[in-house]
């Protein structure tokens, strides 16, 4: 079995949609991709639980509809209305995802991948050329004929240039990571972000297990942890899967 390429570009969401006979009473889906320094994952959720008769979740390549993974929705139900995807795989160039609504619709996510090392371009504010129509970007001007400053358009390109430089920061300096303490045939996986480091117990293991990873019951995960219980999903996946890909690639 050939090894699957991996595409470690960013991807940027796109539009969110609903189609079909009852488009207007299926709710929106909710989308967020989630980097890593050698994984990436999108999290959608579900306007409703995901038992209420979903039927399949398919992600496209949107020009040539060529289908990249379909499966049935339990199969990436992740709890009662989130799914989750591995991403990486998945090529450069615009994507969609279609999920079938039982009451005859589909939610649909647009999505584009970016090629690896290419950050999204920042929306750009076209200044435009004089004109007596009335319009959104009319110069004004005042008695002398000096152009009166527009006061909208320089907020909206201040908000531009802010954004950037937080996505800019958040895309070079992320922390997150994992630190490895062996002891032979097993250790402990120290997951780092910042100032917090939350310990978990490894060992090798036996027959078709490789290695387990002791992790935290979710009642006493806020006082091991000393973070909040709604992101203990999301740590325990990138521990996961960053061990997976740093320690053990050939294993499943």
């Amino acid at each position: 079995m050939s090894e699957t390429t991996s595409y470690y570009g960013i991807i940027e969401i796109g539009n969110i949609e609903n189609i079909g006979e009852n488009a207007d009473q299926i709710g929106l889906l909710t989308a967020k991709v989630v980097h890593y320094p050698d994984c990436q994952q999108l999290i959608l959720w579900l306007p409703e639980y995901g038992g209420n008769g979903y039927r399949t979740c398919c992600v496209k390549d949107k020009h040539s509809q060529n289908i990249l993974e379909q499966d049935r929705l339990q199969e990436k139900l992740n709890g009662s209305i989130q799914l989750l995807f591995d991403s990486l795989p998945w090529p450069v160039g615009d994507l969609v995802v279609e999920i079938e609504h039982p009451k005859n619709g589909q939610l649909i996510l647009h999505l584009r991948k970016l090629a690896e090392g290419v950050l999204p371009s920042a929306p750009t504010l076209v200044k435009p050329a004089e004109t007596d129509n009335d319009s959104m970007w009319k110069i004004y001007r005042d008695g002398f004929g000096n152009p009166i400053p527009n006061e909208d358009l320089n907020i909206r390109k201040k908000a531009t240039e802010a954004l950037n430089e937080d996505f800019l920061k958040a895309m070079t300096d992320s922390s997150q990571r994992l630190e490895y303490k062996d002891h032979g045939r097993a250790g402990n996986v120290i997951y780092v972000e910042g100032s917090t480091r939350i310990k978990f117990w490894y060992e090798m293991g036996g027959g078709d297990c490789k290695l387990y990873i002791d992790i935290t019951y979710s009642d006493e995960w806020e006082k091991s942890s000393n973070t909040s219980l709604s992101r203990r999903g999301e740590i325990l996946e990138f521990v996961a899967r960053t061990a997976q890909q740093e320690q053990a690639r050939t294993w499943r």
